[in-house]
């Protein structure tokens, strides 16, 4: 026989024993090769999607329960008990401190608003002072970018907060 193939050829040289055995043994290594290259990197990923979704939910959750408590306090008109010749920066350390957040930077803007960035710092803090802020302070967020950091249940604030007049 002359086949082209030298794999055909070692295949059909050997007696059909060996020959089902071989084919036996490449069907395990082929579904131990899929099992490796294309199941399990899969649910790697799907479990690191459950996770970051379970993470996700939570950090909904805070913000819901933190806005209920905001429009409820708003509700009952004790919004504004700050004092009224404090600036803002004094304002913003003061409450910083009391949360242990440590600001990283700090920036006047117009119309005294403030630029506000803080260090890394964990998520529930950050909630809390920026519930105090404008619940309870008063002050204005007028914009605020939040992102994560490497560290879980940490992130990076931005803010641009202004005083209420």
């Amino acid at each position: 026989m002359t086949n082209q193939n030298p794999i055909s050829e070692f295949l059909f040289a050997r007696p059909l024993r060996e020959q089902t055995l071989l084919a036996i043994g490449g069907c395990c290594i082929a579904l131990m090769l899929l099992w490796l290259v294309i199941v399990k990197p899969i649910h790697g990923l799907r479990d690191e999607a459950s996770k970051t979704l379970v993470r996700t939910q939570q950090i909904y959750a805070e913000v819901d329960q933190l806005a209920a408590q905001l429009e409820a306090s708003r509700s009952t008109g004790d919004a504004n008990t700050r004092s009224s010749n404090a600036s803002m920066t004094e304002i913003i350390d003061v409450s910083l401190r009391k949360y242990g957040l440590s600001i990283r930077g700090i920036q006047p803007g117009q119309q005294g608003e403030v630029f506000v960035r803080l260090e890394a710092s964990p998520t529930q803090s950050v909630w809390q002072w920026l519930y105090e802020m404008e619940a309870v302070v008063g002050v204005k967020v007028n914009e605020l970018t939040i992102n994560p950091t490497e560290k879980e249940g940490w992130v990076l604030l931005t803010a641009r907060l202004e005083q209420a007049r």
